[in-house]
C-alpha cells in the first residue's frame, strides 16, 4: 500500500505542474494576440471604408 500511495502522490504533483505550464504557456499566447488587436472606434473604421 505504501508504494501505491507514493506513485498516486508523484502523479497528482506531475499532473500540478503540467497543468501549471500549459496554463503559463497558453496565457503567454493569448496575451501575444491580445496585443495584436487594435482597437479602433466607430468613426475610423467608416472613414477607412469610405476611402
Amino acid at each position: 500500500m505504501l508504494i501505491r500511495n507514493i506513485v498516486e502522490i508523484s502523479l497528482i504533483i506531475i499532473l500540478f505542474i503540467v497543468g501549471i505550464i500549459i496554463y503559463f504557456y497558453l496565457k503567454r499566447k493569448i496575451d501575444d494576440a491580445e496585443s495584436d488587436l487594435v482597437i479602433r472606434k466607430k468613426k475610423e473604421i467608416k472613414e477607412d471604408i469610405e476611402d
